[in-house]
């Protein structure tokens, strides 16, 4: 009696382990791919370059050719006063000269002589040059150096912002996962303790054991299905968290069914050695985010400091503009006179006396430059020490791994003897219950250290400023 309810016990184990209902697998790696095509916050964030372009465009509309034209004429009772056509057109050169061209048409009795052009009108062409204050940069030139790094910074911040996803997106993926093997676990652990609580009345009722052994065993199969409850509770609200992150190409929110399953994808040990954490802080050195970001500000406020004190020099401009007569007579004279005659030139100067303002926001410049260095400093050191904590977490949890693995293998080598011994009247039913809780735990506890590796191998990634996807 004793053997064949054993050999009952075997066979629904067996069956019950091999038999596998129709699910698909998702993996991680599916998960990051749907996530960067398709979610919200991947979305914006792939738009960051293109603004950061769009900021570029703007601050290059500064040196766009501007063409000009008005007319205006009074004529008051029967009389008039005076009629004027002016037209110009001026091109910005990056060397902070602006090239000037224009023709004007302008009489009257009582218009301005200065503006007076002969009948046929006057044609101009000529620059405007900065000898002092914007020689070397300008107004015009700073913005755009700066909107020029606003693709560093744009790609720094999509990096940043899609890192900080997908690190959701493991942990969730992996709760995920550790609250799916964990209620499997609890189910197996279920169907054992109901196998194992029939086999048991069945003895009872051939008298081979005692009916207290029966109340034993349905308590223990009661406290089983309260764990697994439980746990189908946690997976099924770890399954709602998971598809936070999963949306259709056309932006509607997906819900996964209970036929979709986990890997355990990414918890793989690796390898880790000095060479790859050096690897690891000269990325974090290079590619980090922050540190991208704040070397890039740096730069922004060194241009600013530079247009800073551009503005302690004197403003120093000349204009030069040759002149002919009709529009086309640019044309026909050439530019042959240029020194000589047909011409109008000028020469403007400006220096305030005491230059407060600008030393004042050249001053101001530096501090915030300092301000940045040191956050700089501060920045490098704290990611550093993050980086090593991380690496040394995740070695730690490797080791962690194999110890469990052979804790495991050690537990189950207990409950084989320990079954023995039951079916052989050596044993009591709680030392067997013990004997299955201690496996069944050290099962969840492996899949629990499973999870933590493989956030921490995320987390090490995202320290250093590396992509998690790749």
């Amino acid at each position: 009696m004793k053997r064949s309810t054993l050999l009952v016990l075997l066979t629904l184990c067996t069956l019950l382990a091999t038999a596998q209902d129709s699910t698909r697998t998702l993996s991680l790696r599916e998960v990051y791919r749907l996530v960067l095509d398709h979610h919200p916050v991947a979305k914006q964030a792939a738009l960051l370059p293109d603004a950061a372009r769009a900021e570029l465009r703007m601050a290059r509309g500064m040196f766009d050719p501007v063409l000009k034209s008005g007319f205006d004429e009074k004529n008051f009772e029967g009389k008039e006063y005076w009629k004027s056509w002016e037209n110009s057109l001026v091109v910005p050169v990056w060397f902070g000269t602006d090239i000037k061209a224009g023709f004007d048409n302008s009489r009257g009795p009582y218009l301005d002589s200065e503006r007076v052009t002969p009948g046929q009108g006057l044609s101009f062409l000529g620059v405007s040059v900065p000898l002092g204050q914007g020689l070397l940069i300008d107004e015009r030139r700073a913005t755009v150096r700066q909107a020029q790094l606003l693709g560093t910074l744009a790609a720094a911040e999509q990096v940043k912002v899609i890192n900080k996803l997908l690190l959701q997106v493991n942990k969730d993926y992996l709760d995920w996962t550790y609250a799916f093997t964990r209620l499997q676990w609890h189910e197996e652990s279920l169907r054992l303790a109901e196998v194992r609580f029939v086999a048991i009345r069945m003895r009872v009722l051939f008298g081979d054991q005692p009916a207290i052994d029966s109340l034993e065993a349905l308590i223990e199969v009661q406290n089983r299905e309260n764990i697994r409850n439980q746990s189908l509770l946690d997976f099924t609200n770890a399954r709602l968290i998971m598809s936070n992150h999963l949306w259709s190409p056309e932006g509607a929110p997906l819900e996964m069914t209970a036929e979709v399953v986990p890997t355990f994808e990414g918890t793989v040990i690796d390898t880790l050695d000095a060479v790859s954490l050096n690897a690891m802080l000269d990325s974090a050195n290079s590619n980090h985010p922050e540190l991208v970001k704040l070397r890039t500000k740096l730069q922004g406020l060194e241009i600013e400091k530079r247009w800073a004190a551009e503005k302690l020099r004197p403003k120093l401009n000349l204009d030069y503009n040759f002149l002919a007569p009709r529009a086309d007579g640019l044309l026909e004279n050439g530019l042959q006179p240029i020194y000589q005659e047909n011409y109008k030139m000028g020469l403007s100067f400006r220096m305030p006396l005491f230059l407060r303002e600008e030393r004042g926001k050249l001053n101001l410049m530096k501090i915030k430059m300092n301000q940045t260095e040191q956050e700089q400093l501060q920045t490098n050191r704290e990611i550093t020490n993050q980086v090593r904590a991380a690496y040394n977490e995740l070695n730690n949890l490797g080791l962690q791994l194999r110890i469990q693995q052979q804790q495991l293998e050690n537990a189950e080598k207990l409950l084989a003897g320990e079954l023995y011994k039951f079916e052989n009247g050596e044993s009591f039913l709680f030392l067997v219950n013990s004997r299955e809780n201690a496996v069944i735990n050290s099962r969840i506890k492996l899949a629990e250290l499973k999870a933590k590796y493989g956030k921490s191998r995320a987390f090490l990634s995202w320290s250093a400023g590396r992509l998690i996807a790749e």
